[in-house]
């Protein structure tokens, strides 16, 4: 019954929405209807918070060899910075303060940027700049000192 229902016409109009907007080929509709109303009937729900983490700002060793490297927010301004692409010209960083409270936001023009962090891991490790990298994303290239964190507190 669930693959009836989520496979008539009106579907049609989800897959060409989702297409166009996300600027990558979508998922099937009907599935992706079918697996929701699946999951929802069982009680499985897809938005619960599998993992947390601490954003990092990283670099190489050579990178860092090669310029002053930033102690306050604002000097990354100063830098080449490697992102992930959200599809927006324009990327933020925000900052919070030890305390907890303080939060202070950079705004920029990212170098380079790809909506890959595997991909930008190779980048960042090769000396092309500063960037987030998760720190589960190839975290032997920190462990391995190949990466460093900028600005660690």
């Amino acid at each position: 019954m669930l693959r009836e229902r989520a496979t008539r016409p009106r579907q049609q109009s989800v897959s060409a929405c989702y297409g166009s907007e996300r600027r990558q080929p979508p998922f099937d509709p009907a599935m992706m209807t079918a697996l929701l109303l699946y999951a929802y009937c069982n009680g499985v729900y897809s938005s619960r918070r599998i993992l947390t983490y601490r954003h990092q700002l990283v670099a190489s060793p050579s990178y860092l060899k090669t310029c002053k490297p930033p102690k306050e927010p604002r000097d990354l301004l100063d830098h080449r910075l490697l992102t992930f692409s959200h599809w927006k010209p324009e990327n933020s960083w925000t900052f919070v303060h030890e305390n907890g409270m303080d939060k202070e936001t950079l705004t920029f023009q990212p170098h380079f940027s790809m909506n890959d962090y595997t991909g930008l891991a190779p980048a960042l490790a090769a000396g092309a700049g500063i960037g987030d990298l998760p720190p589960v994303v190839q975290p032997r290239l920190i462990r391995e000192g190949r990466l460093v964190e900028v600005i660690p507190d």
